[in-house]
């Protein structure tokens, strides 16, 4: 009676592997880490999740892109703000650069804070920063 059993088990098990292991089409259309779970507020780690306003972690991940983007040769002062999973990092220039200069800082600070935090969408936006109080007070356009 029991090797009827276990035979009549084995057999189950044998037909549940066959039929699982014979549905890989599923997978192969499935979009690999897009969908965690949590309607996009996460893409690296679905059991982190981001966006939450009482997230112990939104400090210490500001922190970890300002260390990060200052660590790019040309950066002066970064500040970074977390909303969501949404991050913009502001980077201020050692010196007065051009266009191309500047787009060329902004990407690599981009690449470099992306690396460090991939659970959040990266803007960063260079910025020449007002050097005197009058400049501060009109908004960076003094004459």
């Amino acid at each position: 009676m029991l090797k009827r059993i276990g035979k009549g088990f084995l057999l189950v098990l044998l037909v549940i592997g066959l039929v699982t292991a014979c549905s890989s089409e599923q997978e192969a259309n499935q979009r690999y880490k897009s969908d965690d779970g949590y309607h996009g507020l996460s893409n690296a780690n679905p059991n982190l999740r981001v966006g939450d306003w009482n997230t112990a972690t939104v400090g210490s991940d500001q922190k970890k892109m300002v260390e990060t983007a200052k660590m790019v040769n040309g950066v002066k002062e970064a500040k970074a703000r977390i909303t969501g999973p949404d991050a913009e990092v502001n980077v201020v220039p050692v010196a007065q650069l051009n266009k191309q200069e500047m787009a060329r800082l902004q990407t690599e600070v981009e690449k470099k804070v992306q690396i460090a935090m991939p659970r959040y969408r990266v803007d960063v936006k260079v910025k020449k920063k007002p050097t005197s109080w009058l400049e501060r007070l009109l908004g960076g356009t003094a004459e």
